[in-house]
């Protein structure tokens, strides 16, 4: 459509009109004079012209009986039209008033305008003179009185008493075509912004199609001119769908990420999922990798990780060298690596390095005056001799393994408290065990030994299985409850003192002088083989200390156990399921159970 730039003018049908009006005037004025040839006779005439708004203008004459003369006439143009009529009394000097008819409206078709007319209306008598006048209004008064416009985004509007047609309002809506919204110059047009476009993108009144290169987020894509469709992917922060979208692979809550070494991708400078390369953790076999140092085996062959051997000429697996050690079947040589004297072919590993054995000063050194001891518990040993000498109960010897142990003679200790008249009697068996020196543990074997033995005595008529007991630690040369990894109770089977491997084992309570044992072992009563036999039966229990294989610090620390006093024992009664038992108890005297001091010492 053409577009409109101001007034449109109507001025052609308005002429129309106004011609129209001219011809009917002139058929009047014709019948006027072919009817006036008698007195009796009377003749008339009329015309009317009506504008765009209906009003109307009329011209009539009449002569009354004995008139000389009657006239009625109009006169009409190709531009103008009017009409006018006229009657006298020709006898009489006196006649019937007649009326002018209405002036048609004048118009001229120059630049389409329109211009309005007037309209007068007068009363002659027969004189001749015409008497009052009337002036006609404009053709509208406001837009409503114009007619709709025909044309799409032009609306109709009363211009100086005209009407005429202007562009309708931007945002106003249409239908032509493709457009759907007038952009206020007269056309119907697709979009005004980009937001009423599905790609977000209106360019000269039309939508124009999504590309990766807009700089608007439409289309597939996942952010701004990235993800989807697009070829560029896009960067950390910016969104996403799937970790296609992604520079990085990850797209986490629909937002692209940083690799990580633990997304469950192979990203970044991973030579497998979330292993190898900058990643900590190190890959399996069958992984890919680029170097050894990607595998958990230290091997990659072909870029991928194989397993360990002991014949790769690699230091890796459980090897404390190149082929030697830990698992392997093959002891590493003097120089090479250890992490104890099993992985050296000298039996010896002192700071991480296998050496020549030394030879244990210990064992030319003196035996302890009271125990017997040379070279401490667990250290190497070549005969009997390197690790003490026999003395009252007590049995030092090496072992097959060579390295040294102590048993004791079963019933040739000490029992002392107890001596009362209770349900159950406490009492304790000492020396066994004995005060006793041992290699503190070596980063591989945890060491535990036997601190305080005692009797139990059930005077009751039923079983009784012992639960908990309360224990009580000392310590000297710096060591501390927080060395103690858990204490363990034994069935002293063998009544000696000393823990051998024929001790039953019973219970164990982890981190004993720590909340929230606090020194109380519990739950030991769930075996049968805690039982103390009813009607005056007794059992002998032993009390270990249990060091964690990392504890290797504790060199030169010294750990005892002590029972506070017979308060803190519980028993449950007839069987492992039954009641606690309520009766009595006594034999721990005012200072308690003393027992044996341990001693971590270096070896050599």
């Amino acid at each position: 459509m053409k577009p409109n730039s101001g007034v449109q003018r109507y001025g052609r049908w308005a002429g129309s009109i106004a011609g129209i009006v001219g011809i009917v005037g002139i058929v009047g004025l014709v019948g006027a004079a072919c009817g006036g040839d008698g007195p009796a006779e009377s003749a008339s005439g009329s015309g009317s012209a009506s504008d765009s708004q209906g009003s109307s203008g009329t011209a009539e004459a009449s002569a009354s009986e004995g008139a000389s003369a009657g006239s009625s006439g109009a006169s009409a143009s190709g531009m103008t039209g009017t009409t006018g009529a006229s009657a006298t009394d020709g006898t009489a000097g006196t006649g019937t008033s007649g009326t002018s008819g209405t002036s048609g409206t004048t118009a001229s078709e120059s630049s389409g305008v329109v211009t309005a007319g007037t309209t007068s209306a007068g009363t002659t008598d027969g004189t001749g003179t015409t008497a009052g006048s009337t002036t006609v209004g404009p053709e509208c008064q406001d837009d409503d009185d114009c007619p709709p416009i025909v044309e799409v985004c032009m609306v109709p509007v009363c211009d100086g008493g005209v009407c005429a047609g202007e562009p309708a309002m931007a945002g106003t809506a249409c239908d032509q075509g493709e457009g759907v919204v007038c952009d206020g110059e007269g056309q119907c047009v697709e979009c005004l912004a980009d937001d009423e476009c599905a790609t977000k993108l209106c360019q000269l009144g039309e939508c124009a199609p999504a590309a990766c290169g807009d700089g608007i987020k439409n289309g597939d894509e996942t952010d701004v001119d990235c993800g989807g469709s697009c070829p560029a992917k896009c960067e950390d922060g910016e969104g996403c769908s799937g970790g296609g979208d992604c520079e990085s692979g990850v797209c986490t809550n629909n937002e692209c990420k940083a690799p990580s070494c633990s997304d469950g991708l192979k990203n970044g400078q991973e030579t497998d999922v979330d292993c190898g390369g900058s990643c900590p953790s190190k890959c399996e076999d069958g992984d890919s990798c680029e170097v050894p140092a990607d595998c958990v085996g230290g091997i990659c062959s072909d870029n991928t990780c194989d397993s360990p051997s002991c014949g790769d000429g690699i230091k890796n697996g459980q090897e404390t060298d190149v082929d030697c050690g830990g698992d392997c079947p093959d002891d590493c040589a003097d120089g090479e690596g250890c992490s104890g004297n099993s992985d050296c072919e000298s039996d010896y590993c002192e700071g991480g390095t296998c050496k020549p054995e030394p030879g244990a000063l210990c064992a030319s050194a003196p035996a302890d005056p009271e125990t017997g001891q040379k070279c401490p518990l667990f250290a190497q040993c070549d005969t009997h001799s390197d690790c003490g000498v026999n003395k009252d109960c007590q049995l030092w010897f090496c072992n097959n393994q060579k390295r040294c142990e102590l048993d004791a003679l079963g019933g040739c200790g000490i029992n002392s408290g107890g001596g009362c008249i209770a349900d159950v009697v406490i009492s304790q068996y000492s020396l066994p065990p004995v005060a006793k020196r041992f290699v503190p543990p070596d980063g591989v074997d945890f060491r535990e030994l036997a601190s305080i033995a005692f009797v139990v005595t059930n005077n009751t008529s039923k079983d009784l299985f012992i639960d908990e007991i309360p224990l009580a630690l000392d310590t000297m040369n710096g060591g501390s409850s927080f060395d103690v990894s858990s204490t363990k109770l034994f069935e002293d089977s063998g009544k000696n003192g000393e823990h051998e491997p024929g001790s039953f084992f019973l219970c164990v309570t982890a981190k004993t002088f720590q909340f929230p044992a606090n020194g109380l072992m519990s739950k030991c009563g769930n075996l049968n083989q805690t039982k103390v036999p009813k009607n005056g039966g007794s059992e002998q229990f032993i009390v270990n200390i249990a060091f964690a294989k990392e504890l290797g610090y504790i060199k030169g620390r010294s750990y005892r156990l002590r029972i506070p006093s017979q308060v803190g024992f519980k028993f449950k009664e007839g069987s492992v399921f039954g009641p606690t038992f309520e009766g009595s108890k006594c034999g721990v005297p005012g200072g308690g159970f003393t027992g044996a001091w341990l001693t971590a010492e270096a070896f050599p």
